[in-house]
């Protein structure tokens, strides 16, 4: 793939961490990317451990503020439905129609992504850049399944190393047994958890 492309990186961000950002600079030095869109999920979405989105997308805003390629959309967020994969990208295609759309995955949803509704328009309109997690090899996974192996051109493996460790739910764990987060997480994210979410209960 050698056009330019917005990288669209989604995921619940509760709370967005360091490594969350390390990753999304990484896309940036490996693949020719205009910017990367943070997608944060909806309230209605169901996860533990889910902060306010309000308090997610402010501190996803906090964090992407010094990067001019970083960017945060409240597509989900706003949506007073709960919205799939497909809706999301649709919105961005037009919000962005000079550039080809790639959505930034681990392999933890690549073993069920042939399961997501309208698989195979995510195929054939949108890129998918896939980032091993826990030791995967995304191509064998790729290889071994015949409905992605034939759509192969859809995904972006990155050639290089790419991190992705110092979860959220790390984060976490640690804010539930009182202690520090700090540089775990961008320094605007640490001083809004201890000043706007002081009393949050981490434990709900």
């Amino acid at each position: 793939m050698m056009e330019r492309v917005i990288a669209v990186f989604g995921g619940s961000f509760s709370p967005v961490t360091n490594a969350h950002l390390a990753l999304a600079e990484e896309i940036t030095n490996i693949y020719d990317i205009e910017k990367v869109i943070f997608l944060p999920v909806s309230d209605l979405y169901e996860k533990n451990g889910l902060l306010p989105s309000k308090d997610r997308v402010e501190m996803l805003k906090l964090a992407c503020e010094a990067n001019p390629k970083f960017e945060v959309s409240e597509i989900e967020t706003l949506s007073p439905i709960l919205l799939n994969t497909i809706d999301s990208l649709k919105i961005l295609k037009k919000q962005y129609p000079k550039y080809p759309i790639a959505f930034v995955m681990g392999t933890d949803n690549l073993r069920f992504i042939d399961t997501w509704d309208d698989f195979q328009k995510l195929m054939d309109d949108y890129y998918f850049i896939v980032i091993p997690r826990n030791g995967d090899d995304p191509m064998k996974m790729i290889l071994k399944n015949p409905s992605l192996l034939v759509n192969l051109d859809s995904f972006l493996i990155p050639d290089d190393y790419v991190r992705n460790d110092g979860n959220s739910t790390h984060v976490r764990d640690l804010l539930k047994a009182g202690k520090s987060v700090r540089y775990l997480v961008p320094e605007p994210v640490y001083f809004y958890l201890e000043e706007t979410l002081k009393g949050w209960d981490f434990n709900a």
